[in-house]
This record gives structure tokens, sequence and C-alpha cells, in this order.
């Protein structure tokens, strides 16, 4: 894993509370695993959109069929309206949270990725 996304790690853990949010377990599985990206708070929003969206939409397909005994949301579940639904939504919670990401990252007063100089941690 790369020392800054290291130093980025530790210092959510040690300065915010919802550090869930913050280094998300998706994004600290990817780095784990070598991938050199950006924390969600130093993406752009088309990139929070489109990674948070696709994940939702893959959780959404996926469950559907097993609630559907138990909660009938599409009728005779089927091909059409399951994925209509899961990519309604994976655009309603792919906006959602870019749209929160960008507002985290305003509030914060965050410089660019590039520029960002995290205290280190020995």
């Amino acid at each position: 894993m790369d020392k800054k996304i290291e130093d980025y790690i530790k210092e959510v853990d040690r300065r915010v509370d919802n550090n869930f949010a913050l280094a998300p377990p998706l994004f600290r599985i990817l780095w784990w695993c070598g991938l050199r990206i950006r924390p969600p708070l130093f993406q752009t929003f088309m990139f929070n959109f489109l990674v948070n969206g696709i994940i939702v939409i893959v959780i959404t397909y996926c469950l559907i069929p097993l609630l559907h005994p138990i909660l009938p949301v599409v009728p005779d579940n089927s091909l059409l309206g399951t994925t209509g639904l899961a990519v309604f939504f994976g655009i309603c919670m792919g906006w959602y949270s870019a749209k929160w990401y960008e507002k985290e990252a305003r509030n914060a007063a965050l410089p660019k990725w590039e520029d960002y100089n995290p205290p280190h941690f020995y």
C-alpha cells in the first residue's frame, strides 16, 4: 500500500468519528490489493457517482430476487423490472453519495491530492 494512503488512513482513523465514509471498506480493499487510487474525498464527482452507483446496482440486483417472497416490489420478479429498479436505486444513491463527498471535501477545504501532505506516523 502507498505510504501516502497509509498516512491518510491513520489520520482519518485518528481525527474523524465517521471513518467508514471517509475511507470506505471498498477503497481500503482496493488499496490493500495495491491499486493506487485517491480517497473518495479527493476524487471527482463523476468517479464517486459511478463507483457508488455501480456498487448499489449490483447489490440491489442481487437482493431483489431474495427479498421478492417477503416484499414483492417487482411484479413477477421480471428481469426488466429488477434491472430497472436496480439501475434507479444505483443512480439515486450514486448521485447522493457523490454530492455528499463533494460537500465534505468542500467543507474540509482540502487541497489537491498531489498537494496533500498528511502528518507522518512512525
